[in-house]
């Protein structure tokens, strides 16, 4: 099993680390401190591989490792591992992130951390290796790449909507805006209850014969015959009626006068019969 995997420079400064088991903060920098001075001390030209230190194990556990030019990878595992095969595990490491970085450096593992524990994770979770195939490994990151951008975009819809509408330019747009001269607006909407009368006549009459109606005959004949609703009603109302001030209407008030001497006369004549 893993216990620890370790990147630091030359000067031992780490550039990645990454615990499978639980230290404190400062239990960790003591055990990269310790682990580099034990690797920075041995010379190219023996093994890859010795004892732990005492922070981290001691002789239970062994460090294996391997030196590219500036950076040393320490593999911190116990003896159920295989020697050899953490060698080639971290080879596989190191070419891993060299196509997803193109001819990686230190200054990729600092401004690139979170792709190289991405890296990583996909080789070992948990303190076991999961892969050591290459291509399996990048066609991975690939899709997990294609799906990061895809949630992205979704994401950042908002933030592009707001630069959007920033890049409009809305108070320039505003201060072009042409407005309607108002007394040409005033007259329009004065006339336009005239036009919708109009429009309303023709839809009733059509326009040829709503010409008819206004040249050749009134309004009130059109709706009620030949003859004006004013014309019929005066001549229904004064039928057989005699005007005022003529000789009918003198002889009506005579006739009603004339008709009550008559009557008092008679009932003066019956009395004196009865006695």
């Amino acid at each position: 099993m893993i216990k620890a995997i370790l990147v630091f420079n030359n000067h031992g400064k780490p550039r990645l680390s990454k615990f499978y088991q639980y230290f404190n903060e400062d239990m960790q920098q003591q055990i990269i401190k310790e682990t580099f001075q034990l690797v920075s001390k041995r010379d190219d030209n023996v093994c890859n591989f010795l004892e732990g230190g005492s922070l981290i194990g001691g002789s239970d556990y062994k460090l294996i490792y391997r030196h590219y030019a500036t950076l040393y990878f320490v593999f911190c595992v116990d003896s159920s591992e295989s020697e050899l095969g953490i060698l080639d595990l971290i080879q596989v490491f190191v070419e891993t992130l060299d196509k997803c970085f193109e001819n990686v450096c230190e200054l990729d593992l600092i401004f690139h951390a979170d792709a190289a524990h991405q890296v990583l994770d996909e080789l070992v979770m948990g303190g076991m290796v999961l892969q050591t195939n290459m291509a399996d490994i990048l066609c991975r990151l690939h899709d997990q790449n294609k799906m990061q951008k895809a949630e992205a975009g979704i994401s950042a819809a908002p933030a592009r909507a707001v630069s959007a509408v920033k890049s409009m330019n809305l108070p320039q747009q505003l201060r072009d805006m042409k407005l309607p001269d108002l007394p040409q607006a005033i007259k329009a909407y004065a006339a336009a209850p005239v036009a919708l009368a109009t429009n309303i006549l023709n839809t009733i009459y059509p326009t040829d014969k709503y010409q008819n109606i206004q040249r050749s005959e009134t309004f009130p004949t059109r709706f009620f015959g030949s003859e004006s609703l004013s014309s019929r009603f005066s001549e229904t109302f004064s039928e057989g009626q005699p005007e005022p001030g003529s000789d009918g209407y003198q002889q009506l008030s005579g006739t009603v006068r004339g008709g009550g001497a008559e009557r008092s006369k008679k009932h003066k004549k019956k009395k004196k019969v009865d006695c």
